[in-house]
C-alpha cells in the first residue's frame, strides 16, 4: 500500500504533473496483490508498474489509495473523523481545533439494536455543544470517503453489528463553505474548482517539511506568491518544488 503512494508522488514529480491529480487521476501505480485488493484488473507482472482507471473503478488521485485510508483507519474500522482531518490539513490548509478533553467516545452498536453505520453514530454524538462546531467542519470531509472500509476496499453497505441489514453507504456531505456534495466525485468536482487553495496547501506541505518547521501567518504572504508564480503552467508539482526551494523562505535562512 504504501509503494503505491510512493511510486505515485514520484512519478508526478518525475513528469512534472498537475497537482489537480492529487485529486483525481485516471491512473495509479499498482501491483498484482494490490489490484486484486481493489477489485481491479491485475497487471500482468508483480512488479509495480502505471495502470489506466476507469472512471467507474472508483479509484484514482490520493484519496482513494489504500495507504491514504489505512491511515485514517484503526485496523478495523474507519474514522470520518481522522479522514476529516488528514484532508483538511493537507488539501484545505486548514487545522482543526484539539478536541475539548474529557470528551466521551463514539458509542458502539448494542448487539440488540438497528445496525447503524458509523456516521450515524458519530451524528448522535455531535449533541455535545463542545464537539458540534468543529465536527461539523471536519466529519464532511471524511464523509466523502465513506464507500471504502479501514483498509481501502470500495464497498456500498457498511457491516455494523445489531440486528437487520448492513446500512448503505452515505456519502454525501457538506462543505464548510457551505456548498453540498454527493459522494466522491462531487466532492473532488469542489476540492477542483479552486485549484489555487491546493496548490497553497502543497505548498505549505512542501515548506514545512523543507524549513523543518510549521508555517506560521506570517509566512501566508510566501506561500500565496509561490503558488500564484506556478499558476500560468496549471501548478505542476516539480515547478511547485523549485519555486520552494528559490523562495525568499529558504533563501532567506
Amino acid at each position: 500500500m504504501r509503494e503505491e503512494t510512493l511510486a505515485f508522488f514520484a512519478r508526478m514529480l518525475a513528469e512534472n504533473r498537475r497537482v489537480a491529480e492529487f485529486v483525481r487521476s485516471d491512473w495509479t501505480v499498482l501491483n498484482e496483490r494490490l489490484a486484486r485488493h481493489y477489485g481491479l484488473k491485475p497487471p500482468t507482472t508483480s512488479e509495480f508498474e502505471v495502470v489506466a482507471l476507469s472512471p467507474e473503478s472508483g479509484r484514482g488521485g490520493l484519496l482513494t489509495q489504500a495507504a491514504l485510508l489505512s491511515m485514517t483507519s484503526d485496523g478495523t474500522r474507519h474514522w470520518p473523523v481522522h479522514r476529516g482531518v488528514w484532508l483538511a490539513e493537507s488539501l484545505l490548509a486548514m487545522t482543526p481545533n484539539p478536541p475539548p478533553a474529557n470528551v466521551d467516545a463514539v458509542e458502539p452498536n448494542p448487539p440488540s439494536g438497528p445496525k447503524l453505520t458509523l456516521r450515524q453514530r458519530l451524528d448522535a454524538h455531535k449533541g455535545n455543544p463542545a464537539c458540534a462546531a468543529c465536527h461539523a467542519k471536519i466529519d464532511p470531509l471524511g464523509f466523502a470517503l465513506e464507500n471504502f472500509d479501514a483498509i481501502g476496499r470500495y464497498r456500498t453497505v457498511e457491516i455494523a453489528t445489531g440486528t437487520g441489514d448492513h446500512p448503505p453507504v452515505d456519502a454525501s456531505g457538506l462543505m464548510p463553505s457551505g456548498e453540498r456534495f454527493d459522494g466522491l466525485s462531487g466532492f473532488q468536482d469542489l476540492l477542483l474548482r479552486d485549484q489555487r487553495q491546493l496548490a497553497e496547501a502543497i505548498v505549505h506541505k512542501l515548506a514545512t517539511y523543507a524549513m523543518r518547521r510549521p508555517m506560521t501567518f506570517d509566512d501566508q504572504p510566501a506561500i500565496e506568491r509561490i503558488a500564484e508564480s506556478c499558476r500560468t503552467d496549471g501548478y505542476r508539482l516539480r515547478d511547485l518544488v523549485e519555486a520552494v526551494a528559490m523562495s525568499d523562505l529558504l533563501q532567506g535562512q
